[in-house]
């Protein structure tokens, strides 16, 4: 439990402690603090799970990227609000090794919105890079800056979106180059999504 007088005052202090099969459930409330996470597993099956209890009251804000996973597999965050970044808000990533890519990832029920980016640089709602079977559901994102995507995937491999709406953001929609391959994309919504809603393939 994470919530001002509950076990854990924030969630990486929760996180760190877990073990596959765990739920770390955020209590209502506005956490400004940002949460790093290194190669920290679930198992087949029995995932790590990181949980709003609504999440219309439990408020991700700022400050950069509020919550990045390195070398992770097996986790599912959900249930959130996410508003207010100046980087990337959710960050999954295989630490710069190919070899062990982060796996096994579920993004669901998650509110993203009213980024608030940095001048000259891409930022994104949602970055995956160097991930491999991943699923997005039925997750909203709403009014990026210049210079932003609602969903940005880089070496990502066997993943799933869906039920998802993307909107105001004036870069993309959803961006998977960089290898990526093996994504299904259906049943989202795209408004406004700048020059492409979808771009597949390309250099980076």
């Amino acid at each position: 439990n994470v919530g001002v007088g509950k076990t854990y005052p924030t969630i990486q202090s929760a996180i760190v402690q877990t073990q596959p099969g765990d739920t770390v459930l955020i209590h209502p409330g506005t956490y400004t603090t940002s949460t790093y996470i290194v190669e920290k597993n679930g198992t087949f099956g029995v995932d790590i799970v990181i949980r709003g209890v609504a999440q219309s009251s439990v408020i991700i804000e700022g400050p950069s990227s509020s919550m990045q996973f390195v070398d992770c597999s097996h986790i599912t965050v959900e249930n959130l609000t996410m508003r207010g970044q100046k980087g990337n808000a959710l960050f999954f990533d295989d630490g710069g090794t190919i070899e062990t890519p982060s796996r096994y990832i579920t993004v669901r029920n998650i509110v993203f919105e009213d980024m608030e980016g940095a001048s000259n640089v891409n930022t994104n709602f949602l970055k995956m890079a160097g991930v491999d079977d991943f699923f997005i559901i039925s997750c909203q994102f709403d009014r990026g800056p210049v210079k932003s995507l609602c969903i940005d995937l880089v070496g990502c491999h066997e993943g799933y979106i869906r039920n998802c709406t993307l909107r105001g953001s004036t870069d993309g929609g959803i961006q998977a180059k960089g290898g990526s391959q093996f994504i299904d994309i259906y049943n989202n919504t795209f408004v406004d999504c700048g020059d492409r809603a979808i771009n597949i393939g390309g250099s980076t």
